[in-house]
């Protein structure tokens, strides 16, 4: 019987909640919007915005939508060490890349779940995936993680 994996880092699950899509159908992402997270040639996603989103859709006017999504999704925020190679636990993809850094952000399959993960900072991420998934995606890390 092989070893345990055991990889220091941590997991916590929640609702995604203020997660807004952005269609920009022409024009350039309005200044307001910058940081968001680009998830398709020209759509972005909206994280933790809440009361801005008004002020885009004033910019955008005509020229896109925004829709919010937030409510059939879960963020995993993932932190330690570790949590680049928890992400490879499952998953298909460099996660060493040195363009995978802070403020990046990536669309993978990890565990037959597809995910949008954004990197928040040196030793920690966000992934982001439907709400149906979450136990399935949970009991994955928590096999694996210091945590679980």
């Amino acid at each position: 019987m092989g070893r345990a994996i055991v990889i220091d880092a941590d997991v916590a699950l929640a609702p995604a909640r203020d997660v807004t899509v952005l269609d920009l159908w022409e024009g350039e992402l309005p200044a307001i919007a910058a940081g968001a997270m680009q998830v398709e040639p020209r759509r972005w996603w909206l994280i933790d915005r809440g009361e801005a989103t008004e002020e885009i859709d004033t910019a955008i006017a005509g020229r896109g939508v925004l829709v919010p999504i937030g409510g059939g999704l879960t963020r995993a925020t993932i932190s330690g060490p570790g949590w680049r190679d928890l992400l490879s636990v499952s998953g298909f993809f460099d996660v060493h890349h040195s363009g995978f850094g802070a403020g990046s952000a990536v669309s993978t399959i990890i565990h037959h779940v597809p995910v949008r993960i954004r990197v928040t900072g040196a030793s920690s991420c966000d992934v982001f995936f439907a709400t149906s998934y979450a136990s399935t995606l949970a009991e994955l890390w928590q096999k694996t993680s210091k945590g679980g």
